[in-house]
């Protein structure tokens, strides 16, 4: 028998439901105004052995979303965010990559 974990429509989810000791709907009704560009599906699958525990299959989920970057997306889709601000974000995004790669390149 074969479970399939699957993160789909997560981006939908709001930020907060994620962060330990809170629960949904903790939050004041302003934070959960859909973002931006809320139409993006991020898809996580991890499957789940015959015997095997299902602890091992949670965290090697977690660690696939991690991986995915969907939280961190998550969190960024949280609040409507500017023409200006997407500029900076980004530019500061390409610095950033600028510098990771002249450290690889030494």
């Amino acid at each position: 028998m074969f479970v399939t974990l699957t993160a789909s429509k997560i981006a939908a989810v709001p930020y907060h439901s994620f962060v330990a000791g809170r629960g949904v709907g903790t939050c004041a009704p302003t934070c959960q105004r859909p973002a931006s560009d809320t139409s993006i599906e991020m898809r996580v699958r991890v499957l789940v052995n015959p015997g095997e525990p299902v602890d091992s299959a949670l965290r090697r989920f977690k660690k696939e979303v991690v991986k995915a970057g969907i939280l961190q997306e998550v969190k960024r889709r949280q609040f409507f965010e500017s023409n200006t601000e997407k500029r900076l974000r980004r530019t500061a995004l390409q610095k950033q990559r600028a510098r990771q790669a002249t450290q690889r390149n030494r």
